[in-house]
């Protein structure tokens, strides 16, 4: 069963301009018909199965959401897998932890916001964060935090939204890809109840990338950003229709050679 191991106040700094419990009941909803989310759920399982581990594998997922990464590292490894969920949103946590109970999977969780937070040295073999460090405060000191939390030759597993999105063409991506399996008044019902609210959402995230207030980048300023700070960048890329950016890093060692047992396996 799910082991909420601890809830650690949110962090009470400045007015986050996002209203992120009312993203949070819309979430799931509009990623089930968002096929670009259905492939960065895709190319995170392809990845966890490159890899190969010995023993427990332990994860840090930054900005866990609703625990739809999780849910996939744990379908993965099953009881090898140690899980740990930091999110400040309480919704989303509610939310990860009706689907680990139900998956019977046993997940710590930090309710606690990721600038703030803080974990022993070399505790993780990996770190994953989706789409959520461009909305943290202070991301830079987030990832050198990460660096620090990863055992050496450990994984960052890094998707993060650079650019700012056009919220009008996601709708007309969403219709184009719905209405073939779900109908015109189904996607559309969709798309005025829960869009409409995820869309409002997402305009004031576009507002704040504009002001500075949240991370906006390329790809090559975060592949450069990433080596700063100490990462191996071993693959980057645009992914997400081209507004977000894939990273996987690792940790160096003395030889930067894969330690978790662990070499890719032949893809």
């Amino acid at each position: 069963m799910s082991s909420i191991a601890s809830f650690i106040q949110r962090d009470a700094g400045s007015a986050d301009p996002v209203d992120w419990n009312s993203y949070a009941k819309c979430y799931d909803v509009l990623c089930g018909m968002n096929p670009a989310y259905q492939v960065l759920l895709q190319e995170f399982r392809t990845f966890l199965r490159r890899i190969e581990v010995r023993e427990e594998l332990s994860v840090l997922d930054v900005g866990a959401g609703s625990g739809n990464f999780l849910m996939e590292v744990g379908s993965e490894f099953s009881d090898r897998a140690s899980m740990t969920h930091l999110d400040a949103d309480g919704v989303m946590n509610e939310l990860a932890n009706a689907k680990y109970r139900k998956a019977n999977l046993q997940v710590t969780f930090v309710e606690e916001n990721a600038r703030v937070a803080n974990f022993p040295a070399a505790s993780f073999d990996m770190v994953v964060s989706v789409n959520a460090l461009y909305a943290i405060p202070e991301p830079k000191t987030v990832l050198r935090s990460c660096l620090t939390w990863l055992k050496p030759g450990g994984y960052l597993y890094l998707v993060n939204l650079g650019r700012m999105q056009n919220t009008f063409e996601w709708t007309l991506y969403l219709i184009r890809h719905n209405v073939k399996t779900l109908g015109w008044l189904r996607t559309l019902s969709i798309l005025m109840n829960e869009g409409r609210t995820l869309s409002a959402q997402n305009r004031k995230i576009t507002q704040a990338q504009a002001k500075g207030t949240y991370w906006s980048h390329s790809t090559p300023e975060l592949g450069a950003t990433l080596r700063e700070l100490g990462y191996v960048v071993t693959h980057l890329d645009t992914c997400y229709r081209g507004y977000s950016d894939i990273a996987i890093c690792r940790r160096p060692t003395d030889t930067c050679a894969p330690t978790l047992g662990d070499k890719l396996a032949p893809q």
